[in-house]
């Protein structure tokens, strides 16, 4: 008796391994007639590449993560899918620790930020901020101020006003090295309690905001 298997027929097989992960050249010309799995495949860290299966009980996955109880999946909230993919041990980004990942923590929360509403602004917000021969770092939650932004450091108090809709620039160039340093190397310390190396931003309508000046940073 022939299996009807070898000719593209009988019962649907699943397929027991968890190896149906994305990859570009063997997805590129697939055809998912019924929707491709949206699962994420724990051993890869990448999108099943498998088809949606035609067994009920399967639902809208795979045979193979449709046995699974609560399979990762694309439609999972950002910050669970970069810690996912990215294999970071943590249960949320506030969590990791910025000397421990090598990418730029800060712009991830940014991106995540934008897609979704879960996270608290004031965790947007870096510790330390650092100054550059092209200024002072702006986080990327303060770039879009519009309106009046104050800043304050021991030496100088310097009120802006943003024309237009641009918003900030990543590097405020008015801000440099020789605004920080101890109280007793100014004549005149406009703001003593920031030295000697700190600096805060408020903006219109805002409560002001104090960061560490970290005085050797590289420019980005």
């Amino acid at each position: 008796m022939s299996d009807l298997t070898d000719f593209g027929g009988g019962v649907e097989q699943p397929d027991d391994h968890d190896d149906h992960t994305d990859d570009a050249s063997e997805t590129a010309g697939r055809s998912y007639p019924n929707g491709r799995c949206p699962a994420i495949a724990v051993g890869s860290r990448k999108r099943c590449r498998a088809p949606v299966s035609r067994m009920k009980a399967a639902g809208e996955f795979c045979g193979t993560h449709g046995r699974q109880r609560d399979p990762w999946t694309i439609h999972d909230d950002p910050e669970k899918l970069i810690l996912i993919t990215g294999e970071l041990d943590a249960l949320s980004l506030a969590d990791l620790n910025p000397d421990g990942v090598d990418f730029d923590l800060d712009r991830i929360r940014q991106a995540v930020a934008a897609v979704t509403d879960d996270i608290p602004a004031s965790d947007l917000l870096p510790d330390e901020l650092h100054v550059t021969e092209s200024g002072l770092w702006i986080p990327p939650a303060l770039r879009s101020f519009t309106s009046q932004v104050v800043f304050r450091t021991p030496r100088s108090t310097i009120q802006h006003f943003e024309s237009g809709s641009g918003g900030l620039d990543a590097y405020y160039g008015l801000i440099d090295e020789s605004d920080f340093g101890p109280a007793d190397e100014f004549r005149d310390p406009k703001n003593p309690e920031l030295a000697p190396d700190r600096v805060s931003i408020k903006p219109q309508g805002e409560e002001s905001l104090t960061f560490s000046v970290d005085l050797e940073g590289d420019d980005e």
